[in-house]
């Protein structure tokens, strides 16, 4: 009996052994209430210090975030757990900036590569399991409608297109995906339309590693020209600020000038930031004495002071930036004053935002495509944190930026002046819906054929629609009495007219038009319609000279002078 006994003792040690064990193994992964407690603190304490939106203290909404969330940390809690609480809080200021960190090590993702469009989620690329075009109808048992009222809550941001926008992210991160009940057997269902039929795929948690994204496949800038459209392209997806980057743009407004493009396109749709100092370059080649910038409220903090070296420790100083003188290059040949278009979406994010906005707000462009992912009132220059018993990282801005033209007043993003949105069919088509009306606004506006001709040069460029060629003139244009004078035997050489000069008249003629001018007269008879000219023809030096203008115009031309580079287009 004593021996039964003994041995029952042994089996209940062994039995709370293990218990013990299995509790210890089970609380590495929780968190004590002590420790999200302090996480939590110092979350809030650096919210409260550092956030520019906060300098008045938090508002209702926080406050009740900030309350509940002290109420769910009454009893451990997964790091898993602590994470959508810490977000809630996040996410109630509004802004795409203050972000708690999404990203572990062994983080798994599934394969789903997908925009959400007008049209909702649409497949992008094509994957083992998915094509693109494929619309996206639900993820495990939530609808796309249940899946929006998701994203609404846990991503942080000041619009509604950066939330869709971030979805992609987040609704493949097993974070989110298991927080949201949508994980079964480390697999995830969806259900998809493709070509009118139903289709249920499961998709598998993977590494990152084993994910491919293509947009990452290109440089972080880079131009092309499209001549038969006038159009040259610029593409930023990162600001960067450095001499490579100096010299591709002065590359750029090189070709630009050297082969009369009037239409620039910059392309801002896959833009995350960066640094501002990349949008000064460009200003640099553009035809503006000066611009306005972003008004800039800056917070001071122990925390700021830390991290950036500030002298204060409270307080915010605001600076205006208005009139700011805009250097321009010196060579002057470059300087661009046509039309200009920046390429927006969803993704347009940070600096991106700021760049489209400035233009923008400075009437220097038009925006093409799609809203974009931050407000006109931007917060930014962040500064890191991390929470020391949780691990997780957050950022928070220190700065708020205001838009130049702050008459126009606040708007959730930057809207564009004309509205390309993507389609479902573009993306099955492979058509880029806002490159094709820029090229469409672009090929209506530029010339199919024109004359250049540069006040201090002898080479004049003919193009056609099917040739070019430069043509070398007997001598350089003249300026008399604020008239332009071109050599009438080289204007022969560059248009196609014929030219008849006898002792009291020059008579000018095409299959359209027919000019008469009066020797030592400053009247023409222009398409049999009497006109007075500014000045009349003149012999210099055994050159004879004719006012450009006035015969161009009755040619058919349209006349563009450009006073910075001192260059006339002759445009058909």
């Amino acid at each position: 009996m004593k021996r039964i006994a003994a041995m029952f003792m042994v089996v209940i040690m062994l039995i709370a052994c293990l218990g013990t064990d299995l509790a210890l193994a089970e609380s590495k992964d929780k968190l004590s209430t002590t420790e999200m407690k302090a996480d939590l603190d110092y979350l809030i304490d650096t919210l409260k210090s550092v956030h520019t939106s906060t300098i008045e203290g938090f508002n209702k909404v926080q406050k009740n975030k900030i309350e509940d969330a002290y109420d769910k940390i009454e009893r451990p809690l997964t790091k898993d757990e602590f994470f959508f609480v810490v977000n809630d809080i996040i996410t109630s200021l509004n802004d795409a900036h203050t972000v708690l960190e999404l990203n572990k090590e062994d983080t798994r993702w599934i394969d789903m590569p997908f925009v959400w469009t007008e049209e909702g989620m649409i497949v992008t690329e094509d994957t083992d399991k998915l094509s693109r075009g494929d619309k996206i109808l639900s993820i495990g048992k939530k609808t796309e409608k249940e899946l929006y009222v998701e994203v609404n809550r846990i991503i942080p941001a000041e619009n509604i297109y950066w939330k869709r926008n971030m979805a992609r992210l987040y609704l493949t991160n097993e974070l989110i995906l298991d927080n949201l009940k949508l994980i079964k057997d480390d697999k995830v269902s969806i259900k998809l339309e493709r070509s009118k039929r139903i289709i249920n795929e499961e998709l598998p948690l993977i590494s990152m590693e084993n994910i491919v994204d293509k947009n990452k496949q290109r440089n972080a800038y880079g131009w092309h020209l499209e001549e038969e459209n006038s159009l040259a392209i610029f593409y930023i997806d990162k600001c960067i600020y450095n001499k490579k980057y100096e010299e591709t743009v002065r590359d750029f407004f090189t070709a630009v000038s050297k082969n009369d493009i009037e239409n620039i396109g910059i392309d801002l749709r896959r833009n995350s930031g960066g640094d501002s100092k990349a949008i000064e370059i460009f200003l640099k080649y553009l035809d503006i004495d000066k611009y306005d910038g972003f008004s800039t409220q800056i917070r001071y903090s122990k925390q700021a002071k830390e991290k950036i070296g500030y002298t204060k420790t409270s307080g915010y100083y605001i600076e205006k930036f208005k009139d700011i003188k805009n250097t321009n290059v010196d060579d002057k040949s470059l300087i661009y004053e046509d039309d200009i278009y920046i390429l927006t979406s969803p993704d347009t994010f940070s600096t991106g935002n700021l760049f489209a906005l400035l233009f923008r707000d400075n009437k220097l462009a038009e925006i093409l495509g799609e809203p974009t992912g931050n407000a006109t009132t931007v917060y930014g220059s962040v500064l890191e944190f991390k929470l020391a018993n949780s691990g997780y990282k957050f950022t928070v801005p220190h700065k708020k930026l205001i838009r130049p033209d702050e008459s126009k007043g606040y708007k959730d993003s930057v809207y564009p002046d004309i509205s390309v949105y993507t389609k479902r069919k573009d993306i099955i088509d492979g058509i880029d819906s806002q490159m094709e009306k820029l090229r469409s606004l672009a090929s209506k506006d530029g010339p199919n054929e024109y004359i250049k001709i540069l006040l201090d040069e002898k080479d004049v460029t003919v193009k056609s629609t099917f040739s070019k060629k430069n043509i070398i003139m007997s001598s350089k244009p003249k300026i008399i009495n604020g008239s332009t004078l071109i050599d009438i035997e080289g204007l022969k050489k560059i248009t196609d007219i014929e030219v008849n000069i006898t002792k009291d008249k020059i008579k000018i003629e095409n299959k359209d038009s027919e000019i008469i001018l009066i020797k030592g007269s400053k009247g023409a008879l222009i398409n049999s319609e009497w006109e007075n000219l500014v000045q009349g023809p003149t012999e210099i030096d055994g050159v004879l000279l004719v006012p450009l203008r006035s015969i161009a115009e009755g040619l058919g031309y349209n006349i563009k002078w450009n006073g910075v580079q001192r260059k006339i287009l002759l445009i058909k």
